[in-house]
């Protein structure tokens, strides 16, 4: 099967919702995660769409607004083809009404392979109790460790790579977030990441209404069209809260009927809506190796589906029958607190369950396999010797085949593997690679003074022309020396003329022309560039390379990261306020950009 496309530039669309894509930080706007929060947070009764519909724990939403300037999310999915739906239309916070979809997959997700390069990333999301493996001091990427104690790591999500053939055992590894509620950084000395529009902090509290919001299921990947697509989902059933003895929890499984008949949905089956708006069941609890004690004993609470195409399920009779020739269907799940089968040793490790295991269950066995143990995610087990017993809440599993989250530099990575493996610097703990942030910084405007011949203009801009312009110089593309994309980008220039780039790493303001030139000595004259007849001038990208390879004296500038050097374009200006006496005569020149080379 071709690997879904995830993200459309220029244009970013979901059905009724687009998002026009700008320049900068707009690359990092995700265009492909949708999730649902559970009944306790202040987002359940609140408009969700053009029409009025208010948000509940059913519907499949989707974020809108700038990275970290997020808005309240949007309806992707109304979660009408519940029985129970119309019902609890108008719910409020903190009331359990039984359609409470707490488990989601499209059936896209990645077909995890044994390879022993094969690389592909667990996203997770945790509930307001999960408190996770502490991290060193220093950590600036945020972790559910960093987050848990701010009581924000409810509202985001975190992704762990892996390599190789699972499964996966006990080793401790760290979950990075890549998802945040509000988009705000959760500590001084920690990076913003990208934000889903949600209320934070959360704080633990056993009670049925929440301060904050909770990702109680999520998936990566355009929402499913139930006309044309199927959405696999697992429903909440009566299960009490494990640290809220108080909350009641309506069995959202037991109201729901089921095609053809039968007994009524259970919370440890998988479910499936396809095309024509009928609810299925996909999977039984048992071939999950679930329920084995009495019917509902157990509850499925995250959810990846791997679908083959043939109608109904056909599990794996071993580990990876799912990348054979004839490939078997696969669904890796985990468990809510209080299932029965938590605390019951695995087939695979031989190690107690917990909520934080990531499970998978082959042809024929009573009992799950831990295919990716909760230690590994970062997240702790007090039956494992932790301190706490933290439960996956939400969970997708996506391979290289598949675009990232977030990847502003393209290179198939998360932008926070990037920055916290350190082949990406975050100078300003922006939480964007610095090579995709728009480079340089605007200096030596001509509201300088004394201001040649008493023209005027502002900090942004050049000053005035012959013309009565103000051109203006800014930095575009990249920092990267290793992608060499960085651009100089001029406006507002005389139309059809020509303009000298010039650069240098000294810094000074001094008159020349009828402006004023920023860049001390010795200045490298870079290149002669082209101004359009509409007084605009794009020049690179390739000046990196370009200004390495050229003979300037002293000598060629070493274009290496770390270095700062500053741009200017100088321009014929022969009807330029201070006229001919100036020192540059008949000339002017634009304001300056500093850029910092980043790797």
């Amino acid at each position: 099967m071709p690997p879904v496309p995830r993200r459309a530039l220029g244009l970013l669309s979901f059905g009724s919702l687009a998002i026009a894509a700008g320049p900068s930080a707009a690359a990092q706007i995700p265009t492909d995660l949708t999730f649902s929060v559970d009944f306790q947070g202040p987002l359940i009764g609140t408009v969700g769409d053009s029409v009025g519909n208010l948000i509940n724990e059913a519907d499949i939403l989707i974020r809108r607004g700038g990275p970290f300037d997020p808005e309240s999310p949007q309806i992707a999915l109304i979660g009408q083809f519940l029985s129970q739906y119309q019902a609890c239309s108008n719910n409020l916070p903190g009331v359990s009404c039984g359609v409470e979809i707490n488990a989601l997959s499209y059936g896209r997700d990645a077909r995890i392979r044994p390879d022993g390069t094969y690389e592909f990333s667990v996203y997770l999301s945790v509930d307001e109790w999960a408190v996770g493996r502490p991290v060193p001091p220093g950590t600036i990427s945020p972790t559910i460790f960093t987050e848990a104690l701010n009581s924000e790591a409810a509202a985001d999500v975190f992704a762990k790579r892996f390599i190789g053939p699972g499964p996966f055992g006990i080793n401790p590894g760290q979950a990075i977030g890549v998802a945040d509620g509000d988009g705000a950084a959760s500590g001084p000395n920690l990076q913003p990441f990208i934000g889903l529009g949600l209320t934070e902090p959360i704080p633990p509290s056993p009670q049925a209404v929440d301060a904050g919001d909770n990702v109680d299921a999520f998936d990566l990947g355009p929402p499913t069209d139930p006309l044309n697509t199927a959405l696999f989902f697992s429903l909440q059933g009566s299960f009490p809260l494990c640290q809220e003895p108080g909350v009641t929890l309506a069995n959202s499984a037991d109201l729901q009927p089921i095609l053809a008949g039968g007994p009524a949905a259970r919370a440890a089956d998988v479910l499936v809506i396809r095309p024509g708006g009928v609810v299925e069941r996909y999977a039984t609890a048992r071939e999950l190796g679930l329920d084995l004690l009495v019917d509902g004993s157990d509850d499925i609470d995250a959810l990846v589906v791997v679908e083959n195409g043939t109608p109904g399920y056909q599990p794996p009779g071993a580990m990876y029958d799912w990348t054979g020739p004839d490939p078997s269907d696969v669904i890796f799940f985990s468990v809510r607190c209080g299932s029965d089968v938590v605390g019951r040793f695995d087939s695979n490790f031989n190690l107690p369950i917990t909520q934080g295991d990531v499970l998978v269950t082959l042809a024929g066995q009573t009992r799950p396999n831990i295919f990716v143990a909760a230690e590994a995610l970062g997240l702790e087990t007090v039956m494992r010797g932790g301190l706490a017993n933290d439960e996956l809440d939400g969970m997708d599993m996506v391979d290289l085949d598949e675009e990232p989250f977030a990847d502003c530099n393209m290179n198939g990575q998360e932008d926070t593997y990037d920055i916290d493996d350190g082949t990406s610097l975050d100078t300003d703990l922006s939480g964007i690679p610095d090579e995709c942030e728009e480079p340089g910084d605007v200096f030596c405007g001509c509201d300088v003074s004394p201001r040649p011949c008493a023209t005027s203009s502002n900090a942004s801009s050049g000053c005035v022309n012959g013309f009565g312009l103000a051109p203006q110089l800014v930095g575009g593309g990249t920092s990267s020396v290793s992608t060499d994309a960085l651009m100089m980008i001029g406006s507002s220039l005389p139309a059809n003329e020509f303009a000298l780039i010039i650069m240098g790493d000294m810094f000074m303001s001094s008159p020349l022309g009828s402006g004023r030139l920023c860049i001390g000595a010795p200045q490298r004259r870079l290149a002669v560039s082209a101004i359009n007849g509409s007084g605009d001038l794009t020049f690179g990208p390739g000046i990196l390379g370009l200004a390495a390879g050229l003979p300037f004296p002293p000598s060629p500038p070493v274009m290496v990261p770390g270095t700062t050097w500053g741009f200017q374009a100088w321009y014929r200006d022969s009807s330029g306020p201070c006229g001919a006496a100036s020192p540059g005569g008949l000339s002017n020149i634009t304001n300056g950009v500093r850029v910092t080379l980043t790797p």
